[in-house]
């Protein structure tokens, strides 16, 4: 193997564990893997920068705009109008409605924006009816999932398939329903599944924002501080945690993290990380002699005794507050709210919260007025639990916003625009009937996810020219050659599938197109048929909470963990790929 495979291997590895393990930035990882390509000589810089111009680039930030112009106002509000409507029925049919409304609504608008619009419907829709919303939530994120598969630009892997796969392969131009013969089977067998067996399989857990709101006590993570002649000076560890029938999770000592144990004597200036209820956290500030630490004052713990209240908000994925610090946004100045607590993954996190980074699907739990919760609820950069729906403020701008979606979807349809200048027109006209500002068009893209493609377009490049593509595609074609096509198709279908569960579904697409339109050649079949089969492989991340932006959204609310979506996806894995196997030659056919 000579240099520059070894040096394009060495950076795709780089690439995929500093994403795996979350060394750094995506965005930083998709600019620092092709530039130490081009400083290498395997990529000249015009090859470099090209994703970023790329179609398939530019039609996935035109259907954020699109996407975001439909969600703000309020076109697909009749989608929380559906749901409750159903609230009363058994919970297989609440369940099997939600999903077929989610997915024909996911098939033309971003299945991440239709998640978002109805998680708040579906957590109140479950304290209204007294559900644990574990039963409903995986159900929403898996259906806007199989949604997205059945047109082309119901999620942004069928776009980047579509457009990369024609650059690959001139001959391969599905357009926009060629997804849905295959589509809508995994449609009407996913919602089979989850409706019949799906539901058995989920668990029943009480997620934070119903425990508010029944009154159940609730258990919070903070951390205080001895004060000079607090009481608790002098005093053991466990004395203490059984007083306040509190629990201590980390005692901090001149700077140094000490393992609590119940026969150490505190010290003034220690500094615990407690967790336990409002009411022993309120004892504990106020007659102990201590200091709250994470961006809460004793005044305000006190002040919900008369007046304040707790709430939850959802950080989406679009969130301007990623990666920056909670003190650093500003809760208390800009919105006269404070966080007392911050979920990740289903977990308190275990350090001050005014020091941590803000990440996707974070869940804070903050304190205010009515009045400033309903401030905060107008914020682009969160997704307040309940009355989201009520966030919309130009319904008057509806069936423009409407129109333009139905005139996109027709454009393409009927070939006169390709996809990537159709959504650039739609974007566009979303702005100039003002459904969106300019601001607002600026602010819709996911920026990672567009650095990550036009990144890994780059990487796809370096594979082909270096020849690690052809390598790839020879030992596929030597690994299965003789085999039935249903035995090749459902190959690579479970390994992008799998692989999908681990890293972002549009870089392994990318990654596998020049693999899989090379390995067709060697088969003697034309691309058609392992094009599709990755782009249908890559959107089913079932297994895990990161595979899929809507499993990450749902993950905190729903209160799961991470084996329960192994659990209710493992079957679901295997159901499809029996699918695929036999309908992808049968739809798309090889020859």
């Amino acid at each position: 193997m000579d240099g520059e495979k070894i040096a394009t291997l060495l950076v795709l590895a780089f690439a995929i564990l500093s994403l795996l393990r979350e060394w750094l930035p995506v965005g930083m990882v998709a600019i620092l893997a092709p530039l130490i390509l081009v400083i290498c000589g395997v990529l000249e810089p015009a090859e470099m920068w090209a994703g970023l111009s790329h179609k398939a680039v530019v039609a996935v930030a035109g259907m954020f705009v699109v996407s975001v112009g439909v969600s703000r106002t309020g076109a697909v509000a009749f989608l929380g109008d559906a749901l409750s409507h159903i609230a009363a029925s058994g919970r297989r049919r609440i369940v099997a409605v939600m999903m077929i409304v989610v997915a024909v609504m996911s098939a033309f608008v971003n299945n991440t924006t239709v998640v978002l619009i109805c998680l708040p419907v579906v957590l109140t829709m479950c304290e209204r009816m007294d559900h644990p919303p574990s039963r409903y939530l995986i159900p929403l994120s898996f259906a806007a999932i199989f949604g997205g598969m059945m047109t082309m630009v119901g999620t942004s892997t069928n776009i980047v398939v579509a457009e990369v796969g024609h650059a690959a392969d001139p001959e391969f131009h599905p357009g926009m329903w060629d997804f849905f013969p295959v589509g809508v089977l995994f449609v009407i067998v996913g919602v089979a599944y989850m409706t019949l067996v799906g539901l058995r399989l989920l668990p029943d857990r009480v997620a934070l924002s119903m425990t508010l709101s029944r009154g159940i006590p609730t258990e919070y993570v903070t951390e205080a501080e001895v004060l000079q002649d607090s009481s608790l000076a002098g005093r053991l560890l466990g004395e203490v945690a059984e007083k306040y029938r509190l629990r201590v999770l980390q005692l901090v000592r001149n700077d140094i993290i000490e393992v609590p144990a119940p026969d150490m004597e505190l010290r003034v200036g220690d500094v615990l990380l407690v967790k336990g209820g409002a009411s022993q956290i309120i004892d504990l500030s106020s007659g102990a002699g201590t200091a709250l630490l994470p961006g809460v004052d004793e005044a305000d713990i006190k002040a919900r005794r008369v007046g304040m209240t707790l709430a939850e908000v959802i950080v989406p994925p679009s969130s301007r507050w990623i990666d920056r610090r909670v003190d650093e946004i500003g809760f208390r100045a800009r919105y006269r709210v404070s966080v007392i607590a911050v979920q990740r993954h289903g977990h308190h996190v275990r350090q001050k919260v005014g020091e941590l980074r803000v990440e996707p699907a974070d869940m804070l739990l903050v304190q205010g007025t009515v009045e400033s919760l309903r401030n905060l609820r107008a914020s682009e950069n969160l997704i307040l639990v309940e009355g989201v729906q009520d966030q919309v403020k130009e319904r008057t701008k509806a069936p423009l916003a409407l129109a333009v979606l139905c005139g996109f979807v027709v454009l393409v349809s009927t070939g006169a625009t390709d996809i990537a200048t159709g959504a650039v027109i739609a974007a566009v006209a979303m702005v100039l009937s003002r459904c969106l500002t300019v601001q607002q068009a600026y602010s819709a893209p996911d920026w990672n996810v567009l650095f990550l493609l036009a990144g890994f377009l780059a990487m796809g490049t370096a594979l082909e020219t270096v020849g690690l593509a052809t390598d790839a595609a020879d030992g596929l074609v030597g690994l299965l050659h003789g085999a039935p096509a249903w035995v090749i198709v459902g190959a690579v279908y479970l390994f992008v599938a799998f692989m999908s569960d681990l890293l972002s579904n549009q870089a392994i697409a990318t990654l596998m197109i020049p693999i899989v339109v090379k390995a067709s050649v060697g088969f003697g079949w034309n691309s058609q048929t392992l094009l599709m089969a990755v782009a249908f492989a890559a959107s089913a991340a079932f297994l895990t909470p990161v595979g899929y932006q809507t499993n990450l959204l749902v993950y905190a609310p729903g209160g799961y963990r991470f084996r329960d979506f192994i659990v209710v996806g493992l079957p679901l894995r295997f159901a499809f790929a029996v699918i695929a196997a036999i309908a992808i030659p049968m739809a798309y056919s090889p020859h």
